[in-house]
């Protein structure tokens, strides 16, 4: 049962991606306004006809969480939201990157971070960003972000580099002949 009314559809379409985004699961929405999960998961997906008033009333509780959302949780909460909305449970996600959902609970938890790799992977499988997580990420270049002391040196002979001495390894590679 759904309606043609273009704003509710919209609505609900908004309403819909709000959550995915935020990582608010229906339970906590529900929850919040006083209704039963069963009922706003047929709202929101359209399975159900409403007002656009009651529409926009759903709207006004999802801003308030959201609010609420990016002002008190932590990292871990954030984590946890963004897996939840994607709809993994802690072993499905655990089993794509490799490690036991202990750990992943962990770094929900708060209890430790996880690394800056397995963070983007996370990323990509919840088809989230970093940015909502309130964090920059660094991430290595692939590029060299300057070229190495051998290739800087290695036309000066070895006891003009103002007293740098290079590594065994890069002297050999800066008089080695280039092979194509």
């Amino acid at each position: 049962m759904t309606s043609n009314d273009p704003r509710l559809q919209e609505s609900t379409t908004r309403i819909r991606a709000t959550m995915k985004a935020w990582g608010i699961t229906n339970s906590r929405l529900a929850s919040e306004m006083g209704v039963s999960r069963q009922y706003l998961w047929q709202v929101v997906h359209q399975r159900v006809h409403i007002s656009l008033e009651r529409s926009q009333e759903i709207e006004r509780v999802l801003d308030r969480l959201v609010a609420e959302s990016g002002r008190h949780s932590t990292f871990g909460e954030r984590l946890r939201a963004a897996r939840r909305s994607a709809g993994y449970t802690l072993k499905e996600v655990a089993a794509m990157i490799g490690y036991s959902w202990a750990g992943v609970e962990r770094w929900e938890k708060d209890l430790c971070r996880p690394k800056p790799g397995v963070l983007w992977h996370l990323m990509s499988i919840y088809n989230s960003s970093t940015a909502w997580l309130g964090e920059p990420v660094p991430v290595r270049s692939v590029e060299p972000r300057s070229p190495s002391p051998a290739v800087l040196y290695a036309g000066m002979p070895m006891g003009a580099q103002n007293g740098f001495q290079l590594p065994l390894h890069a002297r050999a590679r800066a008089h080695s002949p280039v092979q194509d």
